[in-house]
């Protein structure tokens, strides 16, 4: 055949009736050396024999049809569960089961229960008690099964979706319609002990409502969790510290979060009515407590202003037994009647110190005026010296309720009230001695010497030992008494 080819390629086209006659010739020849080639090698793949691993020879009439039956058993051999997934309809599952339909599978031609599907039974069964789903996906891609990757992660979601799966994803439950084919490989699965039926799930919601959690349908596992949450968070603000009483008991709490998915619904079901009763309860103190802590603060700053007082020293042994006895938080408040005592005694002595502190600096005041030197000074001199003596005249403000009366307290205490009442002759003598040094610079003050006098006899001779210390000091220049 190669060389007739090559004869007629060599030869051309020919241009006389002898020339095309042998050209036909060598034509034919080579139709007849292909048609014989084609005769060998079919006589030769006709006697090929296909043998499998093991030496089973395959019996087919065609070499094709060996080959084909020959790889479609050895196709069977190495992956012999994989018609139990093989189906194109995989995807719809998933959608099916992420809307929440309650048999997904018929979308692949499955009537029964989810778990009872070859594909879901497997996985069930591999899952156990916890895989990562790209364990589950590597598993049931090799032998012997090879499932495409959308029948697993199908079987996954429907059984997720049927209550029959736990996932969590970095330790968080997946709340219900969120597990998609992108979380899988990430999420922890873990088989569900125990169903929660409609019925459950109705009571469960309820609750929820009654204590103000959020839950949308098929989503309670998410709600369990914010709700036991929130049950510790009441439990810490209505106890502490004294006079607080102690925190409740929460260890009925932590058993709860010790439980996840279906189990932790169920146990949050048996002790429905405890739950319902801690959220009031604890709702209940939680709200006193920040309403009377602060004002149990108030009473201990009152008490602290008026340790001095004998209101303070009769109320002060009740206050140390609220603190004692953790009595905050009983059914009778007792602190407003403590505070108002005490607020009454502190208002009463408030206005006694600014009467007395009135009286001596009008006293001083009058004193200063009267002075030749001060009369003789301008008004901006004057003010000059008050302000430079630091004389500026106090007052308590508003006293009509107990936050004035803090206000008041903590601007000056009653304390400072006898500090600057005792420091307001001082002041003056001050100012005086300025005001007499401007108008006669070489004036010199002095005191006069004080004594305890009984008798006349005693009178006369302070006023003779008196009269001779003017003297001396008046003959060293002008003088003031102070």
């Amino acid at each position: 055949k190669s060389a007739a080819r090559s004869t007629l390629e060599f030869k051309g086209i020919p241009a006389t009736p002898e020339g095309n006659e042998a050209r036909q010739g060598m034509q034919t020849r080579r139709a007849e050396a292909g048609a014989n080639l084609r005769a060998l090698v079919a006589e030769v793949i006709g006697g090929a024999r296909v043998l499998q691993g093991g030496g089973n020879e395959r019996m087919e009439a065609t070499l094709p049809e060996k080959i084909r039956e020959a790889a479609d058993a050895s196709l069977a051999r190495l992956f012999p569960d994989f018609g139990d997934a093989d189906h194109q309809s995989w995807r719809q599952v998933m959608e099916r089961a992420r809307r929440g339909a309650e048999h997904p599978l018929e979308a692949v031609g499955f009537k029964g229960k989810t778990e009872r599907h070859p594909v879901c039974s497997a996985v069930l069964a591999f899952v156990g008690s916890g895989k990562r789903g790209k364990e589950v996906r590597s598993h049931f891609s090799a032998p012997p099964f090879g499932w495409p990757r959308d029948a697993i992660d199908a079987a996954l979601i429907s059984l997720f979706g049927a209550d029959h799966l736990r996932a969590t994803l970095n330790g968080a439950p997946v709340s219900r319609g969120q597990l998609d084919q992108t979380k899988i490989p990430r999420a922890d699965f873990r088989v569900e002990s125990a169903t929660v039926s409609t019925q459950q799930r109705l009571k469960l919601r309820k609750l929820f409502q009654e204590t103000r959690i959020d839950c949308k349908p098929n989503e309670e596992a998410a709600a369990a969790s914010r709700l036991l949450a929130r049950l510790r968070e009441l439990a810490a603000s209505g106890g502490g510290d004294a006079p607080l009483p102690k925190p409740p008991d929460t260890r009925h709490l932590a058993d709860l979060q010790a439980l996840a998915g279906n189990e932790q619904l169920l146990a949050l079901l048996d002790r429905h009515d405890e739950v319902a009763d801690n959220f009031k309860d604890w709702t209940r103190a939680g709200k006193l407590a920040s309403e009377r802590l602060p004002a149990f603060q108030r009473l201990q700053q009152l008490a602290q202003y008026a340790d001095s007082l004998d209101t303070a020293k009769a109320v002060m042994p009740q206050i140390e037994a609220i603190v004692t006895g953790r009595r905050l938080l009983d059914e009778t408040d007792p602190v407003p009647a403590l505070a108002a005592q005490i607020t009454d005694a502190l208002r009463t002595r408030l206005t006694k110190a600014q009467a007395d502190y009135d009286a001596v600096h009008d006293e001083q005041r009058q004193l200063l005026e009267n002075a030749e030197s001060w009369r003789k000074i301008k008004p901006e001199e004057r003010n000059r010296i008050l302000a430079q003596a630091r004389i500026e005249k106090a007052t308590t403000g508003a006293t009509g309720n107990q936050p004035e009366v803090l206000e008041s307290l903590g601007r000056i205490s009653l304390d400072g009230w006898r500090t600057r009442t005792a420091a307001l002759p001082q002041q003056f003598a001050d100012a005086r001695a300025e005001a007499d040094r401007l108008v006669e610079p070489k004036i010199r003050h002095i005191r006069l010497g004080g004594a305890t006098l009984r008798t006349p006899e005693e009178v006369k001779s302070w006023i003779e030992n008196t009269e001779q210390e003017l003297l001396e000091e008046i003959s060293k220049g002008p003088i003031a008494i102070r």
